[in-house]
């Protein structure tokens, strides 16, 4: 006999529903209902009608309904973000339901209104050009590329504000929590209330509160991390994706996905405008803005800066520096200066800890971690040696584990704790701080360093790429970059991202009184160095552009990569060529590997990578989903595919 049912998705690692009785409940499409999963209770979503050929004795009923629906268009939307990232489906509507339960939803009636009250200041002719453009188009994606200091957080206010009258939600999606700190103090200023956040750092509680203002529509505009796109929104009308170049919207995790591309994909779905924002695009926004995929928007005028900031650099191959130093005496004298004039400076170096290797001077070993392929890092604050790949850490020690001698260890490169211990002896009187994930890692701390910042109570501001997004502190006038050489080579998108992280940090300086830029190198030929110094970085863009095209790189061919990974290194490998031999032929379609990834090992894992790359006509998931169907993955062996990687490690 078949039994009628309905299949539920929960918010698990399976890539298929469950059948469960709907217990006189009258269901329908999007409905979250609370289930019975293993003898713990889940809320999951009804997807379809489903039967069974099981006797209803031995199916679970549906236990509750909680009286919240998700929308076709949302449930459309994790459908193709499962389907697009070969993600399990159960996955996907974890990230839209994971943080639901009956508090929330009983809480909707209980919270106010959220009430705004507008006070904007008009734009600049730009500025104006660029929003009405935006609201007039019936385009559904937007890039507007502002220079720094263009105002292009004011457009978004304006939209914003537009929205607001249309009694609809927006959600700005920012790629750091730290970003967050001084634009929803500039919300404030804007609007009279607050805006609603949503990050990992919040609370359960705080997270409970946000998603009952969300799901209700009590709240209308949400400024939130990668992982607030797929909330449950009651109205969305638009969404706005701030740096939309920086590669923190890429999640490497679980369910791999491009925050931006993702963000674009609900904006088709949901019939609304997307935003991209950005001062050194992504070449990915930049082809689909030329092949018209994307309305291009442009904003060339700063905005409150006296004059373009004067960035030169310093030739370290000339200007040696001395032994254990990694400040030149020309940037050390600018510093100076600097410091003279009572403005501050921003010395930038994208590396985390004290130094990046400790070496034995008598016999050459170099301590790495036990679990990982890599080598351990110097924390002198902390006072320990740290892996930042898997978290291994120990005391940092002195003598060598491999010859016994004592006092041999030598550290070797600079970290920002480094930097920060040079500039203290450099400049003994000036005020310092470090910021970067290890000295801040919270919303509150970051608001309490950016208000001393900001009330002048430090000097020199020391850091990595975390103080290069969108900050403005209006007395910093100089920016050093320590070692602009520093990520410059290793993948696609190395010359890219070091382009754009330069020109973000650079950007800091000269907002409101003149500026300088100092930028330390050892290859001053360089495509990258030279784009900056000569401001052409439209030409670099194209260089980056032919370059990909003439090779078939992404944008203009597809790319995947699967890692599989096991404790069992020789099951790995094992498994590995089965999978290279089961293999599909197809024109247009590359694979490469298997090849020991470049961190062969994290956690004790050995890990081996393939590359898929295709044309991009070539739906490279279906020819996925045709190998990985065809094999028989042991137990032991985890494997994680990565549609349009970003990292290749």
């Amino acid at each position: 006999m078949i039994v009628l049912t309905k299949e539920i998705i929960l918010p698990l690692n399976f890539d298929h529903g469950f059948d469960y009785l709907e217990n006189d409940f009258a269901l329908q499409l999007g409905d979250l209902v609370q289930v019975n999963f293993k003898g713990n209770e889940v809320i999951g979503v009804v997807k379809h009608n489903g039967q069974s050929n099981l006797p209803a004795s031995k199916l679970k009923p549906v236990i509750q309904k909680l009286g919240l629906l998700l929308s076709p268009t949302l449930i459309k939307f994790l459908d193709q973000v499962s389907n697009y990232n070969l993600a399990p489906i159960g996955e996907a509507y974890r990230m839209a339901i994971g943080q639901i339960n009956n508090k929330a939803i009983n809480l909707c009636n209980e919270l106010p209104i959220v009430e705004y009250n507008p006070n904007l200041p008009p734009l600049r002719y730009e500025q104006q050009q660029v929003y009405e453009a935006i609201i007039n188009s019936k385009h559904s994606a937007h890039l507007l590329h502002g220079v720094t200091g263009a105002g292009k957080t004011e457009v978004y206010f304006w939209l914003i504000n537009y929205h607001l009258k249309q009694h609809q939600q927006v959600l700005l999606l920012m790629p750091e929590i730290a970003l967050t700190t001084q634009i929803v103090k500039r919300f404030a200023e804007r609007f009279g209330t607050y805006p609603t956040t949503w990050h990992s750092s919040m609370t359960p509680k705080q997270k409970q509160i946000a998603l009952s203002q969300i799901i209700s529509g009590k709240t209308k505009v949400i400024i939130g991390a990668r992982s607030s796109l797929f909330l449950p929104f009651k109205n969305l009308g638009l969404i706005i994706v701030d740096e939309e170049h920086d590669q923190s919207y890429k999640q490497d995790d679980i369910v791999c996905y491009h925050g931006r591309n993702m963000a674009v994909l609900r904006g088709h779905i949901e019939q609304i405008k997307v935003v991209l924002g950005s001062a050194t695009p992504s070449i990915e926004s930049i082809v689909n803005s030329n092949s018209g995929k994307y309305l291009y928007h442009k904003i060339t005028a700063n905005f409150g800066t006296q004059s373009p900031t004067e960035i030169s650099a310093i030739d370290l191959t000339k200007n040696k520096l001395k032994s254990g130093e990694f400040i030149s005496s020309i940037l050390a004298q600018a510093i100076r200066e600097n410091y003279n004039q009572k403005n501050q400076t921003l010395l930038f170096l994208n590396r985390r800890g004290y130094a990046p290797l400790l070496i034995c001077n008598s016999c050459g070993f170099r301590v790495a971690c036990p679990d990982c392929t890599s080598w351990l890092v110097t924390h002198h604050k902390l006072n320990k040696l740290v892996c930042h790949h898997c978290g291994f850490n120990k005391a940092l020690i002195n003598n060598c584990q491999n010859c016994g001698d004592q006092n041999s260890l030598v550290a070797c490169g600079p970290g920002v704790e480094r930097i920060e211990q040079e500039v203290k002896q450099k400049f003994p009187e000036a005020n310092i701080c470090n910021i970067n994930t290890d000295s801040v890692t919270t919303p509150k701390q970051v608001e309490q360093l950016f208000h001393a910042i900001m009330n002048n109570e430090y000097d020199i501001i020391i850091g990595t790429q975390m103080i290069g997004k969108g900050l403005d502190f209006p007395k910093l006038t100089l920016v050093g970059v320590i070692d602009a050489d520093l990520g410059v080579g290793g993948d696609l998108r190395a010359s890219e991202r070091t382009f754009q992280i330069i020109n973000q940090v650079l950007g800091r300086a000269g907002r409101h009184l003149p500026g300088k830029a100092l930028i330390q190198t050892y290859n001053i030929t360089n495509s990258v160095i030279q784009a900056i110094l000569t401001n052409q970085s439209d030409k670099f863009i194209e260089s980056e552009i032919n370059s990909r095209h003439t090779n078939s790189m992404p944008p203009f061919a597809r790319m995947a990569a699967i890692v599989i990974s096991s404790l069992n290194e020789e099951a790995l490998k094992k498994f590995a060529q089965e999978m290279s031999n089961k293999a599909p032929y197809v024109k247009d379609i590359t694979v490469f590997g298997p090849a020991p990834a470049i961190l062969y090992k994290i956690k004790n894992r050995f890990r081996i990578r393939f590359l898929v790359q295709a044309s991009v006509k070539t739906n490279i998931q279906n020819y996925l989903k045709a190998w990985l169907q065809n094999l028989t993955k042991p137990a032991n062996i985890r494997l994680k595919v990565d549609i349009d990687p970003y990292s290749f490690v």
